[in-house]
């Protein structure tokens, strides 16, 4: 709602704001890595990120948000890596796990793309984002 209401450079602005007044807050440095990636300000991104993962090193979307952030940088088998090592980490986190397996088919690796559809599917059998996923690679 902020973003659509003011200029980018003021929500920049205040965003770097709220992380400087609240540095051990990983979610100040979220929002501002967010608005950073919507203006493709990835390299910027990526620091704001990594501090967000420093203060909160089991929070799901600073991982997901700096893999796409390494992808945008040209970077992407340093993205995957990054969500691999995370979800072997935090098996037990479905949202990696999804964003991880989002990139393996991005980064047209089917068959590890298919592998962790099966490992969400045995989690989540009810999820129809899953579900889905998994049927429509499975029959490819």
């Amino acid at each position: 709602m902020l973003q659509h209401n003011a200029e980018p450079e003021q929500v920049l602005s205040l965003l770097r704001e709220l992380s400087a007044e609240y540095p051990q807050d990983a979610r100040s440095y979220y929002a501002l890595a967010v608005v950073l990636v919507s203006q493709k300000h990835y390299a910027e991104a990526e620091t704001v990120l990594r501090q967000a993962i420093q203060l909160d090193r089991e929070w799901s979307q600073p991982h997901a948000l700096l893999s796409q952030v390494l992808t945008g940088l040209g970077r992407a088998p340093e993205g995957l890596q990054h969500l691999q090592a995370i979800v072997q980490k935090l098996p037990e986190k479905a949202d990696l796990r999804f964003a991880y397996a989002r990139l393996l088919v991005a980064n047209s690796a089917y068959a590890e793309a298919l592998e962790q559809f099966r490992s969400l599917y045995q989690q989540q059998s009810e999820d129809s984002d899953v579900i889905y996923a998994y049927a429509m690679l499975a029959t490819q």
